[in-house]
């Protein structure tokens, strides 16, 4: 995998979801995110390995739904979202959203590639939404609290899948609770269950509905056997869950639910319970408060329409506030036609001696009783009344009015018209005529009053037959025995007082007593009496039962307005207290007293007192007003309140006052707040369902509505749901006429279950078109039989048309599976061919790949040796002779191992076991490395080799550095390998016209020849493998033709392309561009190199002349285009000018234009530096050249006339330069800077000239030309320290200085061993080890090495893979089990000659450190070793034994006694006249470098100490201060292996260190070097 793969695959595993790509047909995973296995809990390897996985795991309930969105999918409509749940490793389901892309190839769908999100949580919040607006949606509309807890209980059963539910209520004292006998659901048989919960009293905390109580919050159990009140057991219920319905903190219900075992009930149930509950609450109250108040009105109204006798209640004003229905009845009119009216209104012939008898009761405060009066009834008939008036008073004794108590005793009257007029005429009887006469009991049988004659003794002497109707005893009864005996027992004593009073000849009138009947009830009567006569009482007896009823009622009633708990107050016209009951004054925190004469208003809020007023001159105008406003206690706190005023009775038409019905509202109006902050969540929870959610009652009559339509209906149905509750008809307006039968179908049916009503149709827009919707609800039967639907209408519209498109793509899909069914049978039996054809090119394959790992140990083995072999006789004294027939067996032999490798290349490649490592690199180093190794072959054919690399692109970059230089040096080899004469460029430069994904950018990199350019007929088979442009036998130029195939399959493995131009004759250019990442550092190498322009201003400001300008100018003097570009570029980061001169004619020109006015010349005449090209003597027929030069700053170009064949030779052409710029001698010569050419010819003048002279061969690095740019300008550069710190990996040092450098390196003197079984291998690598001043030892096996290593003498192993009686795998696994006994680690590097995938990784895992393949080059050599042994000794774990191996031991010399710092050196290469300012600041940035280092020590930044140790120890290479170099090279190793507590001791080191090289400057700072 290349690393912006790997970097696509790391982003797609950090999103949040799961993306995953698979085969259409046979739903194979190709791909999964890493979401799948943290949210599912799969692995990786059982999505990709398991088809049949997502099946398997996939809800039954939704596995369809899942397919018929992957069915719908055409090529117009190639995408999909389906939601469903999905079954993870712990057994929980979650739900899923796919969005599905299908890719098809020709017709067919053949790849998905889709992104699901976990949308759980969403669903959750939809079902809990559901089941709120499912459970309150009807609890508003009953009216019973059984009645609304039923329906709560039921619909939470049957939406959450609880299977048994049932209400408690709390006790009237709070204590306990008490199970409902009504508010029950079970779906199972619980009879059992039931009973017991009936019988059963919780206390609260007790039970589980207890605890739900007690603590205020729902309470869950997953085991109902923790429950201690003897549940009888169910074998399907486990779990049990309560929760409390409160107001506050007024307990008013707890639902108790059972079902089977599940979880806990999560955040979103609970919130769903909660704003159940919190509406319940509301309703509750609300329906509590209207049952207590029409109980208070409706027990009222019984009281007094229960009494038989007529109650009146009359203000002061004498007029009418309330009758009974006694009243009515005996009248003969309604109340509304007695409410409010006066006395006089209503009778106005008898209203005075009403009002008289009603001002003595006002007046003397006492009843008055025994009135008879006489009323007429509204069919002016007359009825007698016999009225009993009395004072009511408020609850402080003030009188407000009469309560009159009436019996309606018209025929009594008449019967005591006939009793008097016989009395009178027995009287006259008795006188006139006999006893017989007088003793007649004519009006006995005429009255239905007791009339009685009594003796003295105490018994009846006559009664007539009401005795018996009343009593209940014959009249024989009554006259056997004393008439005492039927007396109440309580009314004995006060009848014996008047029976003694009409025996002293007394009357007695209205005297009351009661009489016990036969049946034991009781029987008031009301006597009137005349004393003995002759021994004999007359007396006549009035039944008063009824109106003692009454009287007892009324008590009753006055007892209980006093207590009233609603205030009442009396107030007169000037809106003042005449009374208040307590109530009243309690409520606004008065007493009674404080109350009277104060003004009304007084007790309202000043803001509210304009509907005070409002309300007032209502109640003026109707006689009654009601208003809700603000009452103001008198603490001054606000309450609600509601006041009714009535108007009292009007005396003469003229208002003398009103009653003020006062009540606290506060606790209702908080429950309507509540109710309606419920119904605001509702309406908003509504609002986010998708469609419109609505409710439909069908009424057993046929008949129907809409109790509740949301918003959203609107936009779907386009009427107005108000419309809609107002006017049912309206939504089925709309409907497509042909669709109105079949939904009034669904609806019957539905109705008839009932069942889920589920139907679609077409709706008919405002605009004309077709709107398709879709209404499914689930029906409840109430208990008159009506069924109520609530449920959700939906816009399908999109789905409908779709559906259509499908039905029309499936039929065309149907065709074309016919047709390719025919297809597929060739296919198969194709297939059956390919599958037998495949596993026998899989088995030549693997024997292919056997036998080129073979054959390339076999044939690499005594390759290498020979090429070593050359290499040592190399450096040994040979004549001419020799030397010449060991380079050719050296070229040979290497030439040999080219085509080996281009082979094994080809064959690793081609079989896909080619991995692309991914490190950081400096592309710089490589472009100009990669020239310096074709440098030789270049030179010896008199080629000009040239490297540029564009400034704009990073100094480091992150890919893979051996694969791009194996693709350069193809092609720049080819170049070089087909060039007769002329140029080879190398160019790497930022593609900007290619788009880089983040953090990565494309680079181009071009190999541009003059050589023999190749035809049109041969570049379309140039890549193919063993192809070249000449493959005739006679080929001048020969190869594998395997270089061009293996480098463009290089570049398509990193995702690149690659291409050529050529023109036959006249050379080609080459190019390939790839995405490379980027490094941690993308620094420029424009934005390195730009601050050091500030040097050659610094200088120019010292150095000022006349004209400074012409010091921005560099003069060029070169033919070739190339080298006018690279020269123009890398002095435009310095902000320096390019003037080119391509002909020796136009220089003299414009030397002798100098003194003149022409510009040029001047500024050719005070040039501060010249740039000569050794080319310009040369002919350039095969140069890309022209008369025109190169201006990159947009100035004027000078240029000249060129003719090829008229140029002298190189040395005589840069001589006539060097004489023609020299000819002033007043006129200071120029620093000048030679490019190409071996060395410099005769420089005539410079020799005795001051000015610099630099010189760079071709192909030149960048950093040294600038270098000698800066020379030239200041006399000195430290730029190589910069290149230190910036391009480490640049191999600078040339082969010729290798001993040197490793005699001053950390490595010489160790002692590593070599196990090799090839003697010439053997010689071979220790001779190479010893040029490196090493010492070492010779094995032939494994066995002798780990003998070897448990001597404890070496530092390093270096371990042939292949040898006899224990290989290096082996030998290095049996070290690996030693170390981990003893401790300790030695190094141990691998050396093969396979070169094979997977060779370094079999070495790594068996146990060795790092790999080499031969052949090995020395300076490779010396960089591995450099890399892994250690600047100080480390103990291996193992005792120096006394003995050692024998061999070949020959010791290094041991190395000069190193100086901290070389100073002659320094002042050889920079000059002694700035060496003291460079010595400064050298030792200012050491101390800064330092100073860094400690703190990112001490701050643990790691990657920070190795950046700065890397760049101390480059500026320490440059200066050459060698022990400084190594000890921050040890600081860096150390940093890089993570060996942080060694950091410490390692800078304190390095300090040291530097401290000697700073004390040793400064002790030489007196020699004559810095004078």
């Amino acid at each position: 995998m290349n690393d912006s793969s790997l970097k696509f695959e790391t982003l797609l595993n950090s999103v949040e979801a799961i993306i995953w790509e698979a085969d259409f047909k046979t739903s194979k995973i190709h791909f999964v995110s890493q979401h799948a296995v943290s949210l599912l809990g799969y692995p990786v390897e059982k999505w990709m390995g398991d088809p049949t996985l997502f099946a398997s795991i996939c809800h039954p309930e939704d596995l369809p739904k899942v397919q018929r969105a992957k069915d719908s999918v055409t090529r117009e409509n190639s995408h999909y979202e389906v939601i469903y749940r999905m079954k993870c490793a712990d057994g929980q389901y979650i739900w899923l959203s796919d969005r599905v892309n299908v890719d098809f190839d020709g017709l067919e769908p053949k790849t998905m590639r889709g992104i699901s999100y976990d949308v759980s949580e969403r669903r959750r919040i939809e079902e809990a939404l559901a089941l709120v607006v499912e459970v309150i949606a009807e609890a508003s509309e009953l009216e019973r609290i059984d009645d609304i807890s039923l329906h709560c209980i039921s619909r939470i059963c049957q939406l959450t899948n609880w299977q048994i539910g049932q209400a408690w209520y709390p006790s009237d004292d709070g204590d306990a609770l008490q199970c409902s006998e009504i508010a029950f659901y079970s779906s199972l048989p619980a009879t059992a269950f039931r009973q017991q919960s009936l019988a059963c009293h919780l206390q609260l905390g007790e039970g589980l509905p207890g605890k739900a109580a007690n603590e205020n919050t729902p309470v869950f159990i997953d085991n109902i056997a923790v429950e201690q009140r003897g549940l009888p057991a169910l074998p399907a219920i486990h779990s049990g869950f309560a929760f409390p319905v409160r107001n506050g903190q007024r307990l008013l219900a707890v639902f108790e639910f059972f079902g089977v075992r599940r979880a806990a009930p999560d955040k979103y149930f609970l919130n769903a319970i909660e704003e159940i509950g919190t509406h319940l609450s509301v309703v509750f109250e609300r329906r509590r408060a209207q049952d207590m108040l029409g109980l208070q009105r409706a027990h009222e109204q019984v009281i007094l329409d229960s009494m038989p006798s007529m109650v009146w209640y009359k203000d002061l004003n004498n007029r009418v506030v309330k009758v009974n229905k006694a009243v009515c009845d005996t009248l003969g009119v309604t109340f509304d036609q007695l409410e409010g009216k006066s006395i006089e209104d209503l009778y106005p012939e008898e209203s005075e001696q009403y009002f008289l008898d009603d001002l003595e009761v006002i007046n003397s405060g006492k009843p008055k009783l025994g009135i008879v009066e006489i009323v007429r009834r509204g069919d002016g008939s007359v009825r007698w009344l016999h009225t009993d008036k009395m004072p009511y008073r408020d609850e402080n004794g003030v009188i407000q009015g009469i309560i009159a108590f009436c019996s309606d005793v018209t025929q009594l009257k008449g019967a005591e018209d006939e009793l008097k007029a016989a009395q009178a005429d027995l009287e006259h009887k008795v006188i006139e005529r006999t006893k017989e006469l007088n003793e007649a009991n004519i009006y006995f049988n005429l009255s239905h009053d007791l009339f009685c004659i009594a003796s003295e003794d105490g018994y009846f002497k006559r009664i007539n037959s009401a005795w018996s109707e009343k009593l209940g005893y014959s009249i024989e009864e009554l006259m056997a025995k004393p008439y005492r005996e039927f007396i109440h027992p309580d009314d004995l004593e006060p009848t014996e007082t008047k029976r003694q009073d009409l025996l002293l000849g007394t009357s007695v009138v209205n005297f009351e007593n009661r009489y016990v009947c036969k049946d034991g009830s009781i029987c008031w009567l009301l006597w009137s009496a005349t004393p003995v006569h002759n021994g004999l009482i007359y007396a006549v007896a009035y039944d008063i039962t009824d109106r003692k009823a009454a009287e007892i009622e009324l008590l009753d009633i006055n007892v209980a307005m006093k207590n009233a708990v609603e205030g009442i107050a009396k107030i007169d016209s000037d809106n003042r207290y005449l009374s208040v009951n307590k109530s009243y004054a309690d409520l606004y925190g008065y007493a009674i007293e404080e109350l009277i004469l104060a003004s009304a208003e007084d007790c309202t809020y000043g803001e509210d007192h304009g509907k005070w007023q409002r309300c007032y001159k209502a109640m003026l105008e109707t006689g009654k007003a009601e208003v809700e406003l603000l009452g103001l206690r008198k603490d001054g706190t606000l309450f609600h309140q509601q006041l009714t005023m009535v108007r009292a009775t009007e005396l003469n038409d003229k208002f003398t006052g009103y009653y003020v019905f006062s009540k606290d509202i506060s606790a209702r109006k908080e429950v309507e707040a509540s109710l309606q902050q419920s119904e605001a969540r509702f309406n908003q929870l509504a609002s986010h369902v998708p469609g419109g959610i609505y409710q439909y009652l069908h009424r057993r009559d046929g008949s129907f509505c809409f109790p509740y339509v949301s918003e959203s209906c609107r936009n779907i149905l386009e009427v107005e749901p108000e419309a809609m509750v107002a006017d049912p008809s309206l939504a089925f307006s709309r409907l497509h006429p042909d669709d109105l039968p079949g939904m009034w179908q669904a609806i019957a049916e539905a109705y008839i279950g009932p069942t889920e009503f589920e139907w679609e149709g077409r709706l008919i827009t405002q605009a004309g078109g077709i709107k398709w919707i879709r209404c499914t609800s689930s029906p409840e039967v109430l208990e008159n039989g009506d069924v109520i639907f609530n449920g959700l209408i939906t816009d399908i519209t999109e789905k409908k048309q779709a559906d259509e498109e499908i039905r029309k793509l499936n039929i065309d899909l149907q065709e074309r599976v016919d047709r390719l069914a025919l297809v597929n049978q060739e296919l198969e039996s194709l297939t059956q061919k390919l599958e037998l054809a495949c596993d026998a090119a899989l088995e030549a394959s693997k024997l292919k790949s056997e036998f080129v790992a073979n054959i390339s140990h076999e044939i690499r083995t005594p390759i290498s040796a020979v090429i070593g072999m050359s290499e040592l006789l190399l450096d040994t004294v040979l004549d001419s002779q020799q030397k010449q027939f060991t380079t050719m067996v050296k070229d040979s032999a290497q030439s040999l191992l080219a085509i080996i490798n281009d082979i094994l290349d080809f064959s690793k490649v081609e079989a896909g076991r080619v991995e692309l490592d991914n490190v950081d690199f400096n592309i710089l180093s490589l472009l100009e490395d990669c020239a310096d190794l074709l440098g030789p072959a270049a030179r010896k054919k008199d080629l000009a080799l040239l490297t540029w690399v564009d400034p704009r692109l990073p100094a480091t970059l992150c890919g893979d550095p051996v694969r791009i230089r194996q693709i350069l040096l193809n092609l720049a080899g080819n170049a070089v390998k087909f060039t007769r004469r002329g140029e080879v460029v190398l160019k790497a430069e930022l593609d900007t016209a290619t788009q880089s994904e983040v953090g990565l950018v494309t680079v181009k990199f071009t190999v541009t020849d003059t050589g023999i350019g190749l035809s049109q007929s041969t570049r379309k088979r140039l890549f193919s493998p063993f192809v070249q442009a000449d493959g005739s036998t006679t080929r001048k130029y020969g190869g594998t033709g395997l270089g061009l195939s293996i480098s463009k399959l290089l570049v398509e493995m990193m995702s690149g392309t690659i291409d050529f131009t050529s023109e036959a004759g006249k050379g080609s250019s080459f190019w390939f561009a790839i995405p490379i990442g980027l490094a941690q550092d993308r620094t420029t190498l424009k934005q390195i190199l730009t601050p050091r322009a500030q040097l050659i201003r610094d200088h120019q400001s010292l150095n000022s002349s006349a004209n400074s300008a012409s010091e921005q100018v560099v003069f060029l003097f070169s033919r070739s285009l190339d080298v006018q570009e690279i020269v123009a570029s890398y002095l435009s980061i310095y902000g320096v000018k390019v003037r080119v001169v391509n002909t020796l004619d136009r220089l003299l020109s414009l030397l002798s234009e100098a003194n003149g006015p022409a510009q040029e010349g001047c500024q050719l005449r005070e040039a501060r530096l010249m740039i000569y090209d050794m080319a310009m003597g040369r002919d350039l027929s095969d140069v890309r050249s022209a008369t025109e030069g190169l201006d990159t700053t947009g100035q004027k170009v000078i240029s000249g006339n060129f003719s090829p064949n008229s140029s002298p030779n190189e040395i005589e052409s840069f001589q006539r330069f060097v004489r023609a710029i020299s000819g002033a001698d007043d006129q200071a010569l120029p620093s000048l800077i030679v490019l190409g050419g071996s060395e410099i010819p005769s420089i005539g003048a410079y020799s005795s000239s001051s000015a610099y002279i630099g010189h760079l061969q071709k192909p030149f690095r960048l950093f040294e030309f600038l270098s000698e740019v800066e020379k030239s300008y200041t006399g000195v550069s430290n730029l190589q320290a910069v290149l230190a710190a910036v391009a480490p990996s640049r191999s600078s040092v040339a082969s010729s200085s290798l001993p040197k450098l490793i005699q001053s390196n950390v490595i010489s003197g160790q002692r590593i061993l070599i196990a090799e079984d090839n003697t010439v291998m053997q010689e071979l690598a220790l001779r190479q080890v010893q040029r490196l001043g090493l010492v070492a030892d010779l094995v032939a096996n494994g066995k002798e090495a780990l003998a070897a290593f448990r001597s404890g003498l070496y530092s390093l192993i270096l371990m042939d893979c292949q040898m006899p009686e224990m290989d290096g795998y082996e030998a290095t696994l049996s070290i690996r089990k030693d170390e981990a006994v003893r401790g300790g680690h030695i190094p141990v590097i691998a050396m093969t000659a396979s070169a094979m995938k997977g060779d370094r990784e079999n070495c790594i895992a068996a146990g060795m450190d790092d790999y080499l393949s031969k052949p090995v080059g020395q300076e490779q050599l010396f960089r591995l070793l450099e890399k892994w042994l250690l600047p100080h000794t480390v103990s291996r774990g193992v005792e120096i034994a006394d003995t050692h191996v024998s061999g070949h031991n020959k010791p290094a010399e041991k190395p000069l006694e190193e100086i901290p710092i070389n100073c002659e050196e320094l002042a050889a290469l920079y000059g002694l006249g700035d060496l003291k300012r460079l010595i400064n600041s050298f030792s200012a940035e050491c101390e800064e470098l330092l100073s860094s280092i400690r703190l990112a020590v001490e701050g643990g930044n790691e990657s920070e100490t190795i950046r700065l140790a890397h760049q101390l120890k480059g500026l320490a290479v440059v200066m050459t201060a060698d022990g400084l170099s190594r000890s921050a090279l040890a600081l860096e190793t150390s940093a890089k292996r993570g060996e942080v507590d060694q950091l410490p001791v390692l800078t304190e080191k390095l300090a040291q260190e530097l401290s000697t090289v700073l004390a040793y400057i400064e002790s030489r700072k007196s020699s004559a070097i810095f004078s």
